[in-house]
């Protein structure tokens, strides 16, 4: 692998973390929606 294509791994994983990161409390607060909604 060349380093080119790891560097851009690199970059691809810190914006798919971002993404997780910001995704996150917002799936968290629809999974507490949907289990109040069931009990």
């Amino acid at each position: 692998m060349s380093h080119s294509a790891y560097k851009y791994f690199s970059v691809d994983y810190e914006i798919i973390w971002d993404i997780i990161n910001n995704e996150l409390p917002v799936l968290k607060r629809k999974l507490k929606l949907v289990i109040s909604s069931l009990g």
